[in-house]
């Protein structure tokens, strides 16, 4: 029967959740092969987006740290020791999410067709191994 195939429903239920796993900016990829004109490839737009993430991750992280530090200082207090605060606390969540998203990004790319797009994915596949 319709085995492996999605409905309507299933189909805009997985485009909804694409966010989670990093999907949020595509490029055009036509430009480097010509035959995935219009098919979705998010290998590089998953890259950018776990990369952005991270950065901001380590930001909110020191900002949040410095600004708890200051206010303690502010009302004279010793600023405690904030585990949470420590390196990767945060970070490794997000390293979580972005693994599967790349994960994901670089087997479509891999499965893909195109040369270009399949050595990237290989490079990609090999570091997060």
């Amino acid at each position: 029967g319709g085995r492996g195939k999605q409905t309507a429903a299933t189909s805009s239920l997985s485009e909804g959740l694409a966010w989670t796993n990093g999907h949020i900016v595509r490029y055009n990829v036509s430009s480097v092969c010509p035959a995935l004109d219009g098919v979705p490839q998010e290998l590089a737009g998953t890259a950018t987006t776990c990369a952005a993430a991270a950065l901001l991750t380590v930001l909110a992280r020191l900002g949040v740290g410095a600004a708890a530090r200051a206010y303690c200082r502010s009302r004279g207090r010793d600023p405690p020791e904030l585990f949470m605060m420590l390196f990767p606390a945060w970070e490794l969540t997000v390293a979580l999410v972005a693994f599967q998203g790349l994960s994901e990004s670089a087997g479509v790319a891999v499965a893909s067709g195109c040369g270009a797009y399949v050595a990237a994915g290989s490079v990609v596949l090999v570091l997060l191994g």
